[in-house]
Order: structure tokens, then C-alpha cells, then sequence
């Protein structure tokens, strides 16, 4: 990648690496200026891929100025969603938070004060993939990029994380 973003006129501002040693997998992220750089951003991506090819890389090109659209899942402890939405609104969690999913309505008056809105979507004791599917339709209509499960007590089913497969994360406040 550093050859490739100096050859093409362009300034590497940030690098990170990572070696997954069990699966045998590297991982790393660049972040690089445009300013400069003797391509339109739109041909960055086609321009690079003959590259990634050749090592059977795989790879996925982000702008910074793009703001993923969120969805919040929540149960009934409050702390986590505060948070988040309180870091949102401030402009330290980057991203758009379009939606607040829970299986309780106790937190709708929260995601309400934040202008965010809120879907209680109820867990029926042997019919949890009813309330899954609910939940992807919502995710859907709000054209959500990642689920953040924020003290969400409810463990997800093999269908509902293939729906969104490595845009699922898993946070613990503390």
C-alpha cells in the first residue's frame, strides 16, 4: 500500500498492522491524504485492485468524511446508551445514530431526549426469530452500516448476524 499511495503522489498520515497468528490472517489500516495524490477518488479503488489481486488481498476503501449510520441495541440499563448518544452528540462518536433497538421499553424516553428514534421490539418466549426478523426490517429501513449491542441481553441468533456479517460489535461499559 505505501508504495502504492507514494507512486500515485499521496501522503500516508497513519498506519496500523495487525497479525492474526491463529487464522493466519494480516490485517492493516492506512489513512492517507487526497491532497496531492494524482487520482480522483472515485479511481482509487479500481487503481488499486489489480494490486490486492495479485496478493489475494481483500480489501475495503473508506473516506473519512463518510458517517456510518448506527443502531443502537439496548436492554434496560441505561449507562451504555448515555453514553454513546451523549459522545454522539458531542462529535467524539463518529457516525449517525439513526436508531435505538430494544426488547424493554424502558429506555424510549432517553433515545427520545437525544432525537433518536427508538423501537421496542419485545422478545415472546419461544418465538425469538419473530422479533429478530423485526429487527432487521428496521435496521433495513433505516439503511443501518453497523450495530453496536450495548448491554443488549438478548444473544443473537446464526441468521440475524449472517444479515450483517462484521458489522455487529459487542461493547461493555466500563
Amino acid at each position: 500500500m505505501a508504495e502504492f499511495v507514494y507512486r500515485h503522489g499521496g501522503n500516508i498520515i497513519h498506519a496500523e498492522q495487525h497479525t492474526d497468528a491463529e487464522r493466519g490472517i494480516f490485517f492493516q489500516r492506512v489513512e492517507f491524504e487526497l491532497d496531492g495524490l494524482n487520482l480522483a477518488p472515485d479511481d482509487i479503488e479500481p487503481a488499486f485492485a489489480s494490486i490486492a489481486q495479485r496478493y489475494d488481498m481483500q480489501f475495503d476503501l473508506r473516506r473519512s468524511a463518510h458517517r456510518a449510520k448506527l443502531a443502537i441495541f439496548v436492554s434496560r440499563q441505561a449507562l451504555c446508551l448515555y453514553d454513546l448518544l451523549a459522545r454522539w452528540r458531542t462529535g467524539e462518536l463518529r457516525g449517525e445514530v439513526v436508531v435505538v433497538v430494544s426488547n424493554h421499553p424502558d429506555l424510549a424516553d432517553v433515545a427520545e431526549h437525544f432525537g433518536v428514534d427508538y423501537r421496542h421490539l419485545p422478545v415472546t418466549p419461544g418465538d425469538k426469530s419473530s422479533q429478530e426478523r423485526a429487527a432487521i426490517d428496521v435496521l433495513r429501513a433505516h439503511d443501518v452500516d453497523l450495530v453496536v449491542l450495548a448491554r443488549y441481553m438478548q444473544v443473537l441468533s446464526p441468521a440475524f448476524v449472517a444479515a450483517y456479517p462484521h458489522r455487529i460489535i459487542n461493547i461493555h461499559h466500563s
